[in-house]
């Protein structure tokens, strides 16, 4: 025996919501989300805070259910961090002839370390 379901009417297939609740006349005037991130606050607030610390020392560890878009948040404010910041050096490690289990280290310009 097959169940029959009631046939639902096409205006209650979707959630209608009126203009006139809202606090605002137009979506221009809203303040546009921090990263294109809806939902995350904490985790945004958290990889905030760790990109202010600017000691040596710190990282920044993120962990949470897959699929949650914390890669793509994290990301996205260390890149725009990344053009406020100036570039840093490149650092090349090469070989040491006196201790062979101790490379060298080299400073080099921006881009210089190809």
């Amino acid at each position: 025996m097959v169940k029959q379901f009631p046939e639902v009417p096409v205006s209650q297939l979707r959630t209608q919501l009126d203009p006139e609740s809202l606090p605002f006349e137009t979506t221009a005037l809203l303040e546009p989300l921090q990263g294109n991130v809806v939902g995350q606050m904490r985790a945004i607030d958290a990889i905030q805070f760790g990109m202010g610390m600017k000691e040596q020392g710190y990282n920044i560890f993120i962990a949470g259910p897959s699929k949650a878009g914390l890669s793509y948040i994290a990301r996205t404010f260390l890149q725009e961090q990344a053009r406020q910041e100036p570039t840093p050096p490149d650092w090349c490690y090469v070989f040491n002839f006196k201790e062979q289990d101790r490379p060298k280290s080299l400073q080099l310009s921006a881009g210089r370390g190809r």
